[in-house]
C-alpha cells in the first residue's frame, strides 16, 4: 500500500517554503525518508523556538542590568549635572561646542525603548556624557570634577 504524506511550511506570512505532497516512491523518497525529514523539520523548529526564548531572555537580561546601572549612576552624588539636559536657552553656545548632546534622561529613554543592544552602547553614552562635559567646561569648574567622578565611577559599575 503507497502512503502520501503532506510536508507544509505552517507559516503563511513568510511564504519561503510551499506546501507540498509527497508519496512514498515518488522522486525516489522512501517512508523512511519522509519520516526522517518530518522529524529533522520538527527539531528545527524546536530549536527555533529554543533560540527565540534564549534571545528574549539575554534581552530581558540586558534590560535589567541596564537599568540596575542606571539606577546606581543616577544615584551617584557626582550625577547631578547630567540628570536633565542642558537648557539651550539659558546655554546659548553649547550647541556650537557640543555636537552629540546626552544626559542621563535620554539614557534612560534608550534603555526603555531598547535601543541599546550591549552594555558597551550604554557605557559609550555614558562616557560621551563626560566627554561633553569636560569639554564644554573648564577643568576648574565643579562640572568638569562632577564629570571625571562619574566617569571613574561608571567605569568600575561596568566592569561588575
Amino acid at each position: 500500500e503507497q502512503k502520501t504524506f503532506c510536508l507544509a511550511d505552517l507559516d503563511f506570512n513568510d511564504q519561503k517554503n510551499p506546501f507540498y505532497i509527497i508519496e512514498e516512491g515518488k522522486f525516489g523518497w522512501s517512508w523512511e525518508m519522509i519520516q526522517q525529514t518530518i522529524s529533522s523539520e520538527n527539531d528545527a523548529e524546536m530549536a527555533v523556538e529554543k533560540t527565540k526564548e534564549e534571545k528574549l531572555k539575554v534581552k530581558k537580561q540586558l534590560q535589567s542590568e541596564l537599568n540596575r546601572i542606571y539606577e546606581q549612576i543616577q544615584s551617584y552624588r557626582y550625577s547631578w549635572p547630567f540628570k536633565k539636559p542642558v537648557d539651550t536657552d539659558i546655554v546659548t553656545d553649547y550647541l556650537d561646542v557640543i555636537k552629540c548632546p546626552i544626559d542621563l534622561t535620554k539614557i534612560k529613554q534608550k534603555i526603555d525603548q531598547k535601543s541599546y543592544q550591549s552594555k558597551n552602547e550604554m557605557q559609550k553614552d555614558v562616557e560621551l556624557m563626560c566627554k561633553n562635559c569636560k569639554n564644554y567646561n573648564s577643568s576648574a569648574s565643579e562640572y568638569f570634577k562632577a564629570a571625571e567622578y562619574l566617569l571613574k565611577y561608571s567605569k568600575r559599575i561596568f566592569r561588575s
